[in-house]
């Protein structure tokens, strides 16, 4: 079985399509249409038995501008750019399952009157890649990674944040689409963004869509913890996973 993220469709789906139908007024109808659009494609070909493989995309869309990021006078007008992709394949053992071995999701923030220039982004990925390291009974590890692992084909296993640059590669909490982009509608509105999710007639869904959230932000933290019982935990971070981060 190959590392990454094992999930359920179903889950993540219904996430993107709480946001959609809960953000009118802090996205658009062309990006809310794309993230519906995202969900139902990714629905329909969990629904076809022989389809092992899918790649889950949606296309670039824009936020609207917000200055409710700070407060005071002469605040610019800032929005972001969301965009995902993931492949995607069927767990064999478990039909219902299906795992992302490969992908990022991705967030660029751009100023309004300048909106070819990027003020500030990330992106998170998911690789099933990784060193192989054992070690011997003094923790050890029994292969020698050099003074740069990057050499060896490192890929990193987790999700990782990347401001600006390609580093610095930090864990982060946030791996799927829906909740990177409800982690930039809170960058951008902190607090209307909170008004908006209590207000809207699609308040059910997102207490639903969060109550998952919960549980998958408590998965990816219980798989960090396994790096307690590494002799050299941050080293640990660049290998390869056992098996994939179950998001329940």
């Amino acid at each position: 079985m190959k590392a990454g993220i094992k999930f359920q469709p179903a889950g993540l789906c219904s996430s993107l399509q709480a946001i959609a139908r809960t953000s009118s007024q802090q996205i658009d109808q062309k990006g809310r249409k794309e993230l519906e659009d995202a969900a139902s494609r990714f629905l329909t070909v969990a629904s076809i038995p022989n389809r092992t493989h899918f790649l889950w995309k949606c296309a670039p869309f824009a936020t609207r501008a917000s200055t409710a990021y700070k407060a005071g006078e002469n605040t610019k007008r800032v929005f972001a750019k969301f965009w995902f992709d993931w492949s995607c394949e069927r767990s064999a053992q478990d039909p219902d399952w299906w795992i992302v071995y490969n992908g990022s999701v991705n967030v660029e923030f751009r100023l309004e009157n300048t909106p070819d220039e990027i003020w500030s982004k990330y992106h998170i990925d998911v690789c099933e890649g990784g060193l192989h390291v054992d070690y011997d009974g003094n923790g050890n590890p029994s292969e020698e990674l050099g003074d740069n692992p990057a050499e060896k084909g490192v890929r990193h296993c987790f999700s990782h944040i990347h401001v600006g640059k390609n580093i610095p590669r930090i864990p982060i909490l946030l791996s799927t689409p829906p909740d990177v982009l409800e982690m930039a509608l809170v960058e951008l509105w902190p607090i209307d963004w909170k008004d908006t999710v209590q207000k809207t007639r699609s308040s059910e869904s997102m207490k639903q869509h969060h109550m998952r959230q919960r549980r998958r932000i408590f998965s990816v933290s219980r798989s960090f913890n396994a790096l307690l019982s590494r002799p050299y935990p941050l080293l640990a971070l660049h290998e390869r996973l056992p098996e994939p981060i179950v998001l329940s």
